[in-house]
């Protein structure tokens, strides 16, 4: 792609059995290929030029999978490239049962075209999910009696006064992420202020260290939020469809999933958190408080989580991905021979 954001991920890549193709006239390289598919994804930087490789392409099959986000395309101006790559595309991948549903009352024709898939496009592979001591650590509950939770990354929802609220009845947050932290210095500061034993700040965790770092803790946060859709999906907003990218993460570390309890509303974290009974709901602290102190519910909870654990991981999902590939290309031999 031609200008990346400076977190785009472009070649050359530092691993092996990656060929680049050059942008200038990469039909010919295309044509000697012979390449059974193009795979187009994954967020808003990336639709221009998917579109554009779309539109010049030579008749390989083109599946596009996309994940954050329809809203932002909407604001950057590239709403209707978006739309042309759902349309025209042999087939479509969702990041989100949620986010399907809403793309198809926006553009209501859109599931007319193409076949469609639903594969979240953050999941980690599974190899980071491997506990390398082979046993989780006792959690720090063990050892000073108060509840530890954590946030790899952006503390999105948890507002200095929520963390004021978490410490009063003494929940700690640990908040992980030197590049993060810098981008959120001014919310540290607040919160230092209001409850200066319970912020605790760490350093990057790489994902090797994934599983022997979080799973000391008693549970994770995911984004919090209250939703406004009341249950429909033509009102839901980027929150409500989205699954953050820490969400694999907690997940392999055998914790519970934070999130407000946003019954009756359309959430994609609340679905699956609640279809796999991977996660605590509330809307005070003082409900999440009593939720930790329940112990026995707390420990099937986290066995619960660490059972599912697989089903967060790229590998789990990789056959389904083929055999989706292998239905686009099949299609595409039908059309051309009729």
């Amino acid at each position: 792609m031609p200008d990346p954001y400076w977190y785009n991920t472009v070649g050359p890549l530092p691993f092996g059995h990656v060929q680049d193709i050059p942008r200038s006239n990469w039909h010919a390289t295309v044509r000697q290929l012979q390449p059974d598919l193009i795979y187009a994804l994954l967020n808003w930087q990336a639709v221009p030029f998917a579109r554009q490789i779309l539109m010049e392409n030579t008749g390989v099959p083109f599946v596009w999978h996309f994940k954050e986000g329809p809203f932002i395309c909407l604001e950057k101006g590239c709403w209707d490239q978006l739309i042309d790559l759902y349309r025209y595309s042999d087939g479509q991948i969702y990041c989100s049962p949620e986010m399907r549903a809403w793309l198809a009352t926006a553009v209501p024709d859109l599931l007319e075209h193409g076949l469609a898939h639903v594969l979240d496009g953050d999941l980690p592979k599974a190899d980071w999910f491997a506990d390398p001591n082979n046993l989780r650590p006792r959690r720090l509950w063990s050892s000073d009696g108060a509840f530890h939770t954590v946030v790899p990354g952006r503390p999105v929802g948890l507002s200095p006064s929520v963390v004021k609220e978490l410490a009063a009845y003494n929940i700690h947050l640990h908040f992980y992420g030197d590049f993060t932290q810098g981008q959120w210095a001014t919310w540290i500061e607040e919160v230092h202020n209001l409850a200066p034993d319970h912020l605790h700040l760490h350093k990057q965790v790489d994902q090797g260290r994934w599983v022997s770092e979080f799973s000391q803790y008693d549970a994770g946060w995911l984004h919090f939020f209250k939703s406004e859709n009341q249950g429909d999906v033509r009102r839901a907003n980027w929150d409500d469809l989205n699954y953050p990218a820490r969400l694999a993460t907690l997940v392999a570390s055998g914790l519970p999933l934070l999130q407000y309890d946003n019954a009756g509303a359309l959430v994609a974290t609340q679905a699956i958190a609640r279809d796999l009974d991977i996660g605590l709901f509330f809307t005070t602290m003082q409900e999440l408080r009593a939720q930790l102190e329940d112990e026995a519910r707390l420990h099937r909870l986290r066995d619960n989580v660490w059972a599912k654990r697989e089903l967060f991981t790229f590998d789990y999902h990789a056959d389904g991905l083929i055999e989706f590939f292998r239905q686009v290309i099949r299609k595409k031999k039908e059309k051309s021979f009729r």
